[in-house]
């Protein structure tokens, strides 16, 4: 008995989303945690327990991942993601996935802890990049 053929994997029918003719330019700064809550609320409880902050450019759209411990999930962390909206941070949503570990600066990032706020890049920032961060996470 003769087995039906194998259909291809990449056949004409199931031709992949083309890429975007834009180029996608991503960038992220680490900061801490405490000021990157102050910049989205008064809270000092919220300011006392997030862990993290990563500040990040989608085609010019300003994002901030707050990490924070997980209420539901004890040990782990949730994300808080904020928009940019003008000059002020709207909750945009929360991250499905709790993270197991904080996701702190890695090894081989550049810190800037004489600056205020303190940040970490994995390449070196111009005088007008880190205006850029402290303009994005002032306080509230």
């Amino acid at each position: 008995m003769r087995r039906p053929a194998a259909k291809a994997l990449c056949s004409p029918s199931s031709r992949l989303t083309p890429l975007p003719t834009q180029p996608v330019n991503i960038t992220a700064t680490t900061v801490s945690g405490y000021t990157a809550a102050a910049s989205v609320s008064r809270s000092p409880k919220l300011r006392q327990k997030s862990r993290l902050g990563v500040i990040a450019e989608e085609n010019r759209e300003a994002l901030l991942m707050i990490y924070r411990p997980s209420k539901s999930v004890p040990g782990y962390l949730s994300c808080d993601v904020y928009r940019r909206v003008g000059q002020e941070w709207e909750f945009s949503h929360k991250h499905r996935r709790k993270y197991p570990d904080p996701p702190d600066p890695p090894e081989a990032a550049i810190g800037y802890p004489a600056e205020s706020p303190e940040v970490w890049t994995m390449a070196p920032m111009t005088r007008e990049e880190l205006e850029r961060v402290r303009e994005l996470i002032q306080a509230k």
